[in-house]
């Protein structure tokens, strides 16, 4: 394997998962932006396929908190959502950044 073919390779995960998320995240604005609705779902159980079927798209409340705790923001998040009187008892791995 030459030097172009391993750039070419390495990291491509990492872009191509990005290019998905974004474009996942850019359907689901647009669609609420439209006023159209969606499924809130847990990535376990979701019965995704079904859903899809019926051109619901689809949010995963577990993926958002992950990114959340991943850009280290997820404190201001739920600061804001306690402020909206969400209960502060949430699931430790959306605080992994707090």
């Amino acid at each position: 394997m030459n030097k172009v073919q391993s750039k070419e390779i390495v990291g491509r995960g990492t872009r191509e998962g990005a290019t998905l998320f974004r474009d996942w995240f850019q359907d689901l604005t647009k669609k609420a932006e439209e006023g159209e609705t969606a499924a809130y779902v847990f990535v376990m159980g979701s019965l995704a396929e079904i859903l899809r079927v019926f051109d619901l798209p689809m949010v995963f409340p577990e993926i958002n908190s992950l990114q959340t705790a991943v850009r280290h923001v997820a404190d201001d998040y739920l600061d804001t959502a306690e402020d909206y009187g969400y209960s502060p008892d949430i699931c430790g791995y959306v605080k992994a950044d707090c």
